[in-house]
């Protein structure tokens, strides 16, 4: 933050701007509207222990910074493609229908969405 740049053409490198300061833009928190979690096994029903997908629905969703609170230890979303990110893990062993998550920003904590509540997908 801070460092000086300036453009310059490449057929005259004697023609360039003035120098300005970069900043960098502050991130914003994820938003999280929708959460729901789906077996990785067909038939199986979710339960502690059970390996499950979660998909989320937000925005200012960020692969390896974009983590899900709530569900267990804290995992970080591996997939995003627009609006919808996702992230396989292991439901606790206090898992019930219904729990309640939040997503945050792995490099900023304090840019956190608000909690919805779980549902499940066959």
């Amino acid at each position: 933050d801070g460092m000086q740049v300036h453009l310059a053409s490449a057929a005259n490198p004697s023609l360039s701007s003035k120098a300005i300061a970069i900043i960098v833009a502050a991130p914003t928190a994820p938003t999280l509207t929708k959460a729901v979690l789906k077996s990785r096994v067909a038939g199986t029903k979710l339960g502690p222990g059970v390996q499950a997908t979660l998909q989320v629905q937000g925005t200012n969703l960020v692969v390896g910074d974009t983590q899900v609170v709530g569900l267990g230890p804290t995992v970080t979303l591996s997939t995003v493609k627009g609006r919808t990110g996702s992230a396989d893990l292991t439901l606790p062993p206090d898992y019930k229908d219904g729990m309640q998550i939040h997503l945050t920003s792995a490099a900023n904590s304090s840019l956190t969405s608000a909690t919805v509540s779980t549902t499940s997908s066959p």
